[in-house]
C-alpha cells in the first residue's frame, strides 16, 4: 500500500516538471480541436493524387529528384 503510493507520488512529481515549458520555448499556434468540416471517413485510393509542395534548401539541388524517390 505505501510503496504504491510513493510510486504514484512520484510519478505525479514526474509528470508535472515534463509538463512545465521552458522561458525559452514560445508557442506560436495552438489548437484544440479538429476543425469543424473536418470528417474522417474512408481510406484514399492508392491511385489518388494529392497536390504538394516540398522545400529543399539550397545545397544538393541538382541530388533532389533522388532525395524525392528515396522517400
Amino acid at each position: 500500500m505505501r510503496f504504491s503510493t510513493l510510486l504514484l507520488a512520484a510519478l505525479g512529481v514526474c509528470a508535472a516538471q515534463a509538463a512545465v515549458i521552458p522561458a525559452t520555448h514560445v508557442v506560436h499556434e495552438k489548437r484544440h480541436a479538429p476543425p469543424r468540416k473536418w470528417v474522417k471517413r474512408d481510406r484514399i485510393s492508392s491511385k489518388t493524387i494529392l497536390p504538394m509542395r516540398i522545400g529543399l534548401k539550397q545545397r544538393n539541388l541538382e541530388q533532389g529528384y533522388a532525395f524525392l524517390m528515396d522517400v
